[in-house]
């Protein structure tokens, strides 16, 4: 009897969290996650979407979209919503390469922004090379 009772207890359990609704984390925020390439962030940046340049002052310094917000990568967590306050409007991060702006999504997403695109791979030079406006 006590085995039988056990048995449909851990039968039931297995069903339940083989058909839960719940997710990792990372894959959560991975699909809010927007990745572009470098077409796509072009339009995104064409359209008005803000420009979050994440990269090093000294990579700032030789180079960034007119009219980007910067916060280096380490930053963000502490600082991005004194520059970004409205949580809800589309922003489109980049860095060099692709990682310390993905990063900064994840950052970004955890606390509470809604629409967060990153551009992937790719980077600034890329921007660049699109033609786009850089100071």
């Amino acid at each position: 009897m006590n085995k039988t009772i056990i048995s449909v207890a851990l039968l039931a359990l297995l069903v339940c969290l083989s058909t839960s609704t719940w997710a990792d984390p990372q894959q959560t925020k991975e699909t809010r996650m927007k990745i572009l390439d470098a077409d796509g962030a072009v339009a995104a940046l064409q359209s008005g979407v803000t420009a979050l340049d994440v990269r090093s002052h000294d990579e700032w310094e030789d180079g960034h979209l007119r009219g980007a917000t910067h916060v280096p990568v380490e930053a963000v967590a502490d600082t991005v919503a004194e520059y970004l306050a409205d949580k809800s409007a589309p922003v489109l991060i980049y860095c060099r390469s692709g990682g310390r702006a993905t990063h900064a999504a994840e950052v970004m997403l955890s606390q509470g922004y809604t629409d967060v695109r990153v551009l992937r791979p790719g980077g600034f030079e890329d921007l660049q090379a699109a033609q786009l406006p850089v100071e």
